[in-house]
């Protein structure tokens, strides 16, 4: 049972008793019990608290507005932990007659409201309010945490007539969310209105950038907004930002009907009375696990206690995807390719989205909601300089690749056992491959380079720049997959280094992105000044496997060289540097041949 309290600020009639301002009710619900107040005077200041979270709901019943005589208005009130102190307030379809009410939960909230034409201050006492007219965009500052209310009123023929009013929450302008799913019904004329702080065009909308919708802009005072007419769209919709927070509102129109709300004002519910099982510094925070094959997500068990709910009743977009019970956590597997997990791309990161839900059985009623997304960085570049000391591996990411040198062009044999010596008329043979069940990424070796030193002052030899084979032993091998990249190359022009460093730069694409660097393949001179530049350098660890000796004499008989490998797994977020493969030859004879003959700085 939760107790709830109720000091009402105007006269409301219960059970038969009437209750006047300042006087307080007291009721005890039970699970997905309701319990309705009506009265004829103004309820606005009415203190409700609980002993635990319920949800609030305030309204008029016949509303007298600008273009209307009586309409329903309602919407789902934050708590007052949630309030905020900063405001953005744009109006939407561009009306001049709509209005907002601000109301202060604290005695001497000094208010501040800024606008395009004129400025005003306020002090408004604990459970007091104003409300005036919205003709401009106004910024709203306050001492003191406020809750802000925008109530859409007039009827302009743009696209319909007549449409009747709705009332809804003003999010603070502290955003912290980055992304959000939202809903429209196809019977409205639907908009999606986005507030910033930043001048960024970088969001995506249902997998379009934004300027592919009809979408008008305004600024004021640091703030940008953005209008979006959606049209008569039914769904499920999303947008997101790579790197910027804001709120949305979603709102929709028709002949004598309309809806709006807004999203972004988090709520933060109180702790939880503490359990043997569950300790007074716990949280309701699951941990998101991203890996090469997909994500994982844990979600402490006591959430579900609270909500009612079981391990089996938590799934993701597919509803047959189920959580499984792990000691204290339920796990959710998330593929990045099943599921109902959907995958949007950039020129900077491939992100992977999905979203947890805990289901009541037999219904479609969710108590927990949770969107997951793993970002891939395809710009990172991380550097490994291979010595003899091995390190197997180094985890700095997501996506993981693999490097590996074969004995043979065929690439069965694989090279396991070191110093592996290679005869200096023989070939070293080189694999890239992207280790992840998503089938629709693509590696691309960007650029490959030998030097006797990782010094940039040192001569170096060049086997491919952009993408394009820059030495004539070069052969680039069929794949059977789009993940793979496979070439070879002759080791007799090293013959007079008394060790060689080769680094290779990798790049890694997804399909949703085309053209991508990777369909490009090789940059000629006349597209490389438009690339971009792949030299920034954001982190570095160091690993190796080694040596290889270069031998003189005649070619290697494959069948008499033990089967060895070297595998390098490295985890990363897109863009990989791996720099290796240290060759040392403890003797060799020259051949007449010198690599300083096809040098280039």
């Amino acid at each position: 049972m939760v107790l709830v309290n109720v000091t009402v600020s105007g006269s409301i009639t219960y059970n038969g008793v009437e209750y006047r301002k300042g006087q307080s009710i007291s009721v005890s619900l039970g699970y997905q019990q309701v319990i309705q107040f009506i009265s004829s005077e103004d309820l606005t200041g009415t203190r409700i608290s609980s002993t635990a979270p319920v949800a609030v709901f305030s309204g008029q019943k016949c509303f007298t507005g600008v273009s209307t005589s009586c309409d329903t208005l309602v919407e789902q009130l934050y708590p007052v932990q949630n309030w905020g102190n900063l405001f953005a307030v744009f109006p939407l379809l561009d009306h001049t007659q709509d209005s907002i009410s601000i109301i202060a939960a604290n005695p001497d909230t000094i208010i501040s409201i800024e606008g395009q034409v004129e400025s005003n201050h306020y002090n408004l006492q604990e459970a007091s309010y104003i409300q005036f007219p919205l003709r401009e965009m106004v910024i709203i500052n306050s001492t003191r945490p406020i809750m802000v209310t925008y109530l859409l009123q007039e009827s302009k023929p743009n696209p319909v007539v007549n449409y009747d009013p709705f009332f809804t929450t003003v999010p603070p302008s502290l955003a912290t969310r980055k992304f959000y799913k939202f809903i429209t019904q196809k019977i409205y004329y639907n908009f999606l209105m986005i507030v910033s702080e930043a001048p960024s065009h970088e969001f995506y909308l249902d997998h379009h950038p934004l300027n592919f919708y009809n979408v008008s802009m305004k600024e004021f005072n640091g703030f940008y907004a953005w209008e979006v007419s959606l049209g008569k769209i039914d769904g499920q919709h999303e947008i997101y930002h790579q790197s910027l927070p804001f709120t949305i509102y979603v709102y929709g129109i028709e002949n004598y009907v309309s809806y709006g709300y807004s999203m972004g004002q988090e709520t933060v519910y109180p702790d939880a009375p503490s359990t043997p099982n569950r300790p007074e510094n716990s949280t309701y925070q699951g941990i998101l696990h991203c890996l090469s094959h997909g994500a994982e997500y844990q979600l402490p068990i006591h959430l579900l206690s609270d909500a009612n709910l079981d391990v089996l009743d938590v799934h993701l977009e597919d509803p047959q995807c189920h959580a499984e019970q792990d000691g204290n956590f339920a796990l959710i597997k998330i593929p990045f390719t099943g599921c109902g997990s959907d995958v949007l791309n950039d020129n900077e990161k491939t992100y992977y989205l999905n979203t947890i839900y805990g289901t009541i059985p037999g219904t479609s009623i969710h108590r927990i909601e949770i969107p997951v997304r793993c970002e891939m960085e395809t710009k990172e570049t991380l550097d490994f300089s291979f010595q003899p000391k091995v390190t197997d591996v180094v985890s700095l990411g997501h996506y993981n690749v693999s490097l590996r040198l074969y004995q043979t062009g065929n690439f069965t044999q694989l090279v396991k056992t070191y110093p592996y010596e290679i005869d200096i008329h023989g070939s070293l043979h080189v694999e890239f491959k992207v280790e992840s069940d998503d089938e629709h990424l693509q590696i691309l070796v960007e650029k490959c380079k030998a030097s006797p030193s990782l010094g940039d002052s040192e001569p170096i030899y060049n086997l491919i720049q952009k993408g394009c084979s820059q030495d004539s032993t070069l052969q680039t091998h069929l794949v059977p997959d789009q993940r793979l990249q496979r070439f070879s190359f002759h080791v007799f022009k090293f013959d007079s280094f008394p060790e060689v460093y080769l680094s290779c730069n990798v790049i890694i694409c997804h399909n949703g992105t085309t053209p991508n660097r990777c369909t490009e393949g090789c940059l000629t001179a006349r597209h490389r000044r438009d690339a971009r530049s792949l030299e920034e350098h954001l982190g570095s660890a160091r690993l190796s496997q080694g040596p290889i000796m270069i031998t003189p004499g005649q070619p290697q008989d494959p069948r008499a060289v033990p089967l060895s490998a070297l595998v390098v797994v490295i985890c990363v977020m897109g863009l990989l540097s791996v720099l290796g493969l240290v060759l040392q030859k403890h003797h060799y004879r020259s051949q007449g041949y010198s690599p300083l003959q096809n040098m280039s700085n």
